[in-house]
């Protein structure tokens, strides 16, 4: 499973992707004043609970710098 993380403007964004296939399998935006650090790890927790993945299955972390 791929996490995707792109904070590099005021758009948090989240993703999760089955490196399998390719496909999407959810996603989180949440737009902020560029304070990101403040609800990232719970924003990633969260998406993580949602789709009933742990931690460990992510294999891959893409990130977004701008």
């Amino acid at each position: 499973m791929i996490l995707i993380v792109d904070t590099s403007s005021n758009l948090q964004y989240l993703s999760l992707v089955d490196e399998s296939n390719n496909q999407l399998i959810d996603s989180y935006e949440q737009v902020s004043k560029n304070d990101h650090s403040s609800s990232l790890l719970v924003n990633i927790d969260k998406l993580l609970k949602k789709n009933n993945l742990k931690v460990k299955q992510i294999t891959k972390i893409v990130c977004g710098i701008g």
